[in-house]
């Protein structure tokens, strides 16, 4: 119905996809985290939050650094025609 009345394109646009994102982002928000439970204190004793909030953004910025560097090393090695197949396999896989 809503196709209808504002045609495909903007129905998609202007109507499904704000539903969709406010949904997940409302999923997002009540659903319980262990690692924000773990930052304010409730899993993790206060002591050693400090070190566990560095490991966190440690590991963090060690994945995002590991699909750049995988990405080049195939490039390398088969050539740059080989990356569209690559991230076709790894977009798959998230």
């Amino acid at each position: 119905m809503v196709s209808l009345l504002l045609g495909m394109h903007s129905s998609v646009h202007y109507v499904t996809y704000p539903i969709i994102l406010v949904s997940l982002e409302l999923l997002i928000w009540f659903t319980p985290s262990l690692v924000g439970d773990a930052i304010s204190g409730k899993v993790l004793p206060p002591w050693i939050l400090t070190g566990a909030i560095g490991w966190l953004a440690g590991f963090g910025q060690a994945g995002s650094a590991l699909l750049p560097f995988m990405t080049g090393a195939v490039a390398e090695k088969w050539g740059i025609r080989s990356l569209q197949p690559l991230w076709v396999l790894w977009l798959l896989g998230l």
